[in-house]
C-alpha cells in the first residue's frame, strides 16, 4: 500500500504531484545542487560521503543476501555508527529482532509499503530516522533518508494551507525547531508520501536521485529556529 492509497482509504488524500510541485518551487535544481556541493558530514564532502553510503549499501545488501544474522547486525551497526551522533546508543531491541528486521527489509527491496515501514517502526527504539537509513541504503536510486534536518528543510512545503511533513525531534540545541508529535503509524504514511514526492522531483531533475536530493535537503535544513514561540504561533497545521 502506497501513501496515496493509505490516504485515500482514510479519507485524507494529499496529491503527491502537488507536493512535488511545491518542493520544486521551493528548491529549484540549481538551489539543490548548490546545497549538495557544500554537503558535509563528519568532515566528508558530498563525494566522499556518497562513496561511504555506497559502501554501507553494499554491506547491507550482501548481508541480506547471505541471510546471516551476524552479518546483518554488523551492517546495521555500521549504518548507526555512520548516521548518528557518537553518543547515540544502538537500540538493543534490534539485536533481539534482527531476523524480523531483515525479513522486512528484503520485502522492501521488492516494494515499499505502509505495512512494511510500520514493521520496522514496531521494533522498540527504531524511529523513522533509523528505519529510513536502512531503507535508503537498500537502493539510493529509489529511496531517501528522512531525518531531523531534512524535516526542517521541508517545514514550509504546504498543500491547501497545510504542512505536508512533520518536523522530527532534534538532537540538541536551544534554538531547534519545535517538533511535531505524530504516531508511528502516521509517520509511516508521511514517509511514503515523502518518497513518492521525491521520486517525482527526481524525474524532473537531471542526475539527482531521491538520495541525492535528500543530501541537499539535509544541508538546507542546517538552519536554527530564530524564535520557537513565533514558529509555534504562525505555523500552519500539519496535514493528516
Amino acid at each position: 500500500m502506497t501513501a496515496s492509497q493509505a490516504d485515500a482509504e482514510s479519507g485524507t488524500m494529499t496529491d503527491v504531484g502537488r507536493i512535488a510541485a511545491a518542493i520544486i518551487a521551493r528548491f529549484p535544481q540549481c538551489i539543490l545542487e548548490r546545497h549538495l556541493e557544500r554537503f558535509e558530514w563528519r568532515g566528508d564532502s558530498w563525494e566522499s560521503a556518497w562513496l561511504k553510503r555506497e559502501e554501507l549499501s553494499k554491506q547491507l545488501c550482501l548481508a541480506l543476501e547471505s541471510a546471516e544474522q551476524e552479518s546483518l547486525l554488523a551492517a546495521l551497526r555500521a549504518i548507526h555508527s555512520w548516521g548518528f551522533a557518537k553518543a547515540s546508543v544502538f537500540p538493543a531491541a534490534i539485536e533481539r529482532r534482527v531476523d524480523e528486521a531483515g525479513a522486512v527489509l528484503i520485502e522492501i527491496r521488492s516494494e515499499l509499503s505502509l505495512n512494511k515501514v510500520n514493521g520496522l517502526l514496531n521494533v522498540p527504539g527504531v524511529g523513522i530516522a533509523t528505519a529510513s537509513k536502512w531503507i535508503c541504503l537498500l537502493d539510493q536510486s529509489a529511496f531517501a533518508i528522512y531525518d531531523s534536518r531534512v524535516s526542517v528543510a521541508l517545514r514550509e512545503i504546504c498543500v491547501d494551507e497545510k504542512r505536508c511533513f512533520p518536523i522530527l525531534p532534534p538532537w540538541k540545541g536551544s534554538n531547534s525547531w519545535p517538533q511535531d508529535y505524530v504516531t508511528k503509524e502516521r509517520m509511516a504514511t508521511y514517509y511514503l508520501r515523502y518518497i513518492e514526492a521525491l521520486r517525482e522531483v527526481s524525474e524532473s531533475y537531471t542526475a539527482m536521485s531521491p538520495a541525492r536530493i535528500e543530501m541537499a535537503l539535509f544541508m538546507a535544513g542546517k538552519e536554527p529556529c530564530p524564535s520557537q514561540s513565533a514558529w509555534k504561533a504562525d505555523r500552519k497545521p500539519l496535514a493528516r
